[in-house]
């Protein structure tokens, strides 16, 4: 397997800078088939369902052509420019995996990866901006290490992506380290964090385009 340096790039920056709905939207743009829980429920870019090449499920993949794919209304999901759909007519798949399919989780990890990145810019300034004992929270120690550990989480990251052409089996613990790596961004925002129209919503729903993409076994309750 072969991730061009280029192409996870692209992916990283255009996340970073545009969020990530718009970071699915260019992988699936790519010929990269959208992967769907056991139960065909996937989530994708709104709009983007009629361009997608084809759908997978764990050993079998079904072609655009033969899928019936049916959007579901999702208030919540479709705040940051997803879509919640179904895919069925699975009698009609295709055993074993498609080309291109084996590069899935990398690139979801470069997708991730800006977005995180973004995130931590955000939540620096917003703990630079407020104040303890008449300092900025950024110079509390704790919080400091706190940032540091995020950092380094991130740089392994991303050499683990620049590497990746001779190490495919990196990709399970990129998406690990960036878990880590939201879970803490996510606590930087205090009790905002937990409010459904805050900017860190977005980190949620990487990991839960994450677990549905790769076939987790909670991701069939979606």
């Amino acid at each position: 397997m072969t991730v061009s340096p280029t192409v996870v790039e692209d992916l990283r920056s255009t996340s970073e800078a545009e969020g990530l709905a718009a970071g699915l939207r260019l992988l699936l743009a790519g010929g990269v088939p959208a992967p769907c829980s056991s139960r065909g429920l996937t989530l994708v870019p709104t709009g983007v369902d009629g361009s997608i090449v084809g759908w997978t499920l764990p050993g079998a993949w079904l072609p655009a052509e033969d899928a019936v794919v049916t959007v579901l209304s999702h208030e919540l999901i479709a705040t940051e420019g997803l879509a919640l759909v179904e895919v069925s007519n699975w009698d009609r798949a295709r055993p074993g995996d498609p080309p291109s399919a084996d590069r899935t989780g990398l690139l979801l990890a470069a997708v991730r990866l800006g977005l995180t990145e973004h995130m931590l810019d955000v939540a620096v300034r917003h703990l630079g901006g407020r104040q303890a004992d008449g300092k900025p929270l950024t110079d509390k120690q704790l919080l400091r290490g706190a940032i540091a550990d995020v950092l380094v989480e991130l740089e392994t990251c991303r050499y683990g992506l620049r590497s990746s052409a001779d190490h495919p089996a990196v990709a399970a613990e990129l998406h690990a380290r960036l878990d880590t790596a939201a879970r803490s961004i996510r606590t930087f925002f205090g009790a905002e964090g937990y409010l459904r129209d805050h900017p860190v919503r977005c980190l949620y729903f990487a990991e839960l385009v994450h677990t549905t993409w790769t076939g987790i076994p909670d991701a069939t309750r979606y």
